[in-house]
C-alpha cells in the first residue's frame, strides 16, 4: 500500500494509475514511435514529496524511460541546467507546481521541453499493464550530484544496477520490516531504498509530506502511521529522535560517517540500527553494517556481487590493516556520468583484477579505508575536499565557482 496524508491507496490503485500514467507519457513524448520510447529517453520529474511523486516514478519505468529527479527547491539556474544537460522532452510535474516551473521552461524553450501537469485523483486505473521491451542495460534513473567544476554531474543508473541493489538489500534485511517510511528527497539516492525496495517487496510506503526539520511533526507521522522502519542520514535522525517519545524498529543510517555518539543517542528509540555506505555511483549502497546490536566493526562487509578493493595510488592492493583509497566493482557500478567523458575516464577505470564483465569497471570512490582482520571495512575520510552537509556530497569547487559567478 502507499499512504500519504491520510490517504491510503492499494497496490492495485498505484499499479493502475502508474499505468494511466504511462500511456498518457508514450501519448505526448515526441520521441514516442508505435507506443515505444527509445531507450535511455530521460523524463524530468518536478515533484515535492507526494503519492503521484512515486506514481510518476514507476510510470516512467513503465513507459520504458528514465526518470530524472528535480527538486522544485532547486534554483532555476540548476533546473534548466539539468534540463539542459539531459536534452529531456518532457517534464511531469505536480499541477500546482506549473507556475513556478514555467520561468524555467521559458528559458529552456528552444530545447522544446514540455511539462505535463500530474493530478493521480483524476487518473483512471488502468489494469492492464504495458508490455515494454526494456533491456537491463537500460538506464532506470539519472540522479545529479555536486560537481568539482561548478556544475552538477548527472549518474547514470541502469535497470540492472537497481535490481542488484533491490535483491541484495532485500537478501540482508527479509521482510520484517513494515511500514517504510518516505521522508527524504527523491534527489538524494537513498530514496530508493525507502521507495522502490518497499513496493517490490509487498510493504507499505508511508510518505511524509511535511518539512522534514519540523521534528514535531515528524515524529506526529511516525505514531500515526505505526512506522516501522526509517532510512535517512545520521545528521536527521539526531535533529529528529533524541529527546522525543518516537520509537520505530530499525534505522537504516546512510550518506554519512555514523559515530559511537549517535548509535548511544538513538539506541533508545530503535531496535536495530544499520549503517550503509556506497556513493551514487555505486547505486544507493556497496554495503552494510548492523551498528545497533553490534554484528560489525567499521561499515561492514560488501554487498553480494561486490567487491571492494583498498589499493595504493599505483593501483596496488594494500595489506589488511593498511590505509588506501577504496575502488568499488561489481553489478551496481553506473554506467558513469552523463556528457562527461573525461570524467569518466578518471573516475570509472578498467578493473586489472578481473576478467567478470560484470567487474569489468572500478569505480574511483575517494574515501580512505582499510579493512580489518575479519573483512570488515573502516572508513577513514576523503583524499579530496568534498564535503558533507545532510549526507549531500557538495563539491567546494561548486561552491567557488557560484561564488565567482
Amino acid at each position: 500500500m502507499l499512504t500519504s496524508s491520510g490517504e491510503t491507496l492499494s497496490y492495485a490503485e498505484v499499479n493502475g494509475k502508474a499505468n494511466a500514467l504511462a500511456q498518457q507519457i508514450l501519448a505526448q513524448h515526441p520521441k514516442a514511435q508505435a507506443g515505444l520510447l527509445p531507450a535511455d529517453t530521460p523524463i524530468a520529474l518536478y515533484f515535492s514529496r507526494s503519492s503521484e511523486m512515486l506514481i510518476a516514478i514507476l510510470a516512467v519505468l513503465k513507459a520504458g524511460g528514465a526518470y530524472v529527479p528535480v527538486s522544485p527547491d532547486y534554483p532555476e539556474a540548476r533546473v534548466e541546467f539539468i534540463l539542459t544537460d539531459t536534452n529531456t522532452d518532457l517534464v511531469l510535474t505536480q499541477e500546482s507546481h506549473l507556475p513556478s516551473l514555467n520561468p524555467v521552461l521559458g528559458k529552456a524553450a528552444a530545447l522544446g521541453v514540455k511539462a505535463l501537469g500530474v493530478n493521480t485523483h483524476a487518473l483512471a486505473v488502468e489494469h492492464e499493464n504495458l508490455v515494454r521491451p526494456t533491456a537491463l542495460a537500460n538506464l532506470a534513473y539519472i540522479i545529479y550530484t555536486s560537481g568539482t567544476t561548478g556544475q552538477p554531474k548527472g549518474v547514470m543508473l541502469t535497470q540492472h544496477n537497481v535490481l542488484y541493489y533491490l535483491h541484495a538489500l532485500t537478501r540482508q534485511l527479509g521482510d520484517k520490516y513494515r511500514n517504510i517510511d518516505f521522508s527524504s528527497n527523491y534527489c538524494f539516492d537513498l530514496s530508493v531504498t525507502s521507495t522502490l525496495c518497499p513496493l517490490l517487496a509487498g510493504q507499505t510506503v508511508c510518505v511524509y509530506e511535511g518539512d522534514i526539520l519540523d521534528a514535531a511533526a515528524f515524529r506526529a507521522h511516525l505514531n500515526a502511521a505505526n512506522v516501522g522502519f526509517v532510512k535517512t542520514t545520521p545528521s536527521l535522525a539526531m535533529a529528529l529522535l533524541p529527546g522525543s517519545d518516537a520509537q520505530v524498529d530499525a534505522l537504516m543510517l546512510g550518506g554519512e560517517a555514523l559515530t559511537e555518539q549517535a548509535i548511544d543517542a538513538l539506541s533508545d528509540h530503535v531496535n536495530a540500527i544499520f549503517d550503509e555506505y556506497g556513493p551514487t555511483e555505486a547505486t544507493v549502497g556497496a554495503m552494510l553494517a548492523q551498528a545497533y546490536p553490534r554484528l560489525h566493526q567499521g561499515i561492514g562487509k560488501a554487498y553480494p556481487n561486490v567487491n571492494l578493493h583498498v589499493l595504493s595510488e599505483s593501483l596496488q592492493p594494500m595489506p589488511i590493516g593498511a590505509p588506501g583509497e577504496l575502488y568499488i566493482s561489481g553489478l551496481g557500478v553506473a554506467r558513469g556520468y552523463l556528457n562527461r567523458p573525461e570524467l569518466n575516464a578518471e573516475r570509472f577505470i578498467d578493473n586489472p583484477f578481473s576478467h567478470d564483465p560484470a567487474h569489468s569497471k572500478l569505480y574511483k570512490t575517494g574515501d580512505l579505508a582499510r579493512f580489518l582482520d575479519n573483512g570488515d571495512l573502516v572508513y577513514l575520510g576523503r583524499n579530496d575536499e568534498q564535503v558533507k552537509i545532510r549526507g549531500y556530497r557538495v563539491e567546494l569547487g561548486e561552491i567557488a565557482a557560484a561564488i565567482v559567478d
